[in-house]
């Protein structure tokens, strides 16, 4: 059996309280309890007291008859920038597609020479002084240049878990600040 609705109990209070915020909404316990008739049985045998700080911030949302439980958005005001949306309520958040667009490759090539500019440059304007650094001689040495590499290796990289031993390139994270460019001979 259920309990009889609370449209007459009011809150014990001298003001109503008000939603924080612009508005400043004036909520009763009765307006809300008139709103939610699914909700109204969840609050039996509590006392108007008892749900005051947990009313205050609740706004009076339109009259419908859905539950409370069943309908997320119905609630949405109360969790503010944090309330759930159906898209985002389940699945993977950071959806990254499986190879990449002509426009991704393209501005991955330029980078490639980019990088490759900036190598013959400092290379050239220090043999211009004759001086060196090992760490480009060794870059010259390892790295290819972007008209060197194959499609394969510009657009993938090895990878041990992966069906066919590879992976877009775009997986790895920080991919456009990051060079890879070497990969496992016969991979």
């Amino acid at each position: 059996m259920e309990a009889p609705p609370l449209k007459h109990l009011q809150l014990p209070t001298d003001t109503p309280p008000t939603v924080p915020g612009p508005h400043n909404v004036p909520l009763s316990f009765s307006a809300y309890a008139a709103n939610q008739p699914s909700c109204a049985k969840r609050l039996r045998g509590s006392t108007a007291a008892d749900y005051r700080e947990k009313l205050t911030f609740i706004r009076q949302s339109p009259k419908d008859s859905s539950d409370c439980v069943s309908n997320p958005q119905r609630f949405s005001t109360m969790f503010g920038a944090f309330r759930i949306t159906n898209p985002l309520s389940s699945g993977l958040l950071w959806k990254i597609p499986w190879r990449l667009s002509k426009f991704q490759k393209r501005r991955h090539r330029l980078r490639l020479r980019a990088v490759d500019n900036v190598v013959a440059t400092v290379d050239a304007a220090l043999a211009k002084k004759g001086q060196t650094l090992e760490a480009l001689e060794r870059w010259k040495a390892e790295m290819p240049t972007e008209a060197e590499m194959l499609p394969k290796d510009k657009y993938t990289m090895f990878d041990r878990k992966a069906k066919r031993y590879r992976k877009g390139i775009h997986k790895l994270p920080k991919w456009t600040r990051v060079s890879q460019r070497i990969n496992p001979p016969g991979y």
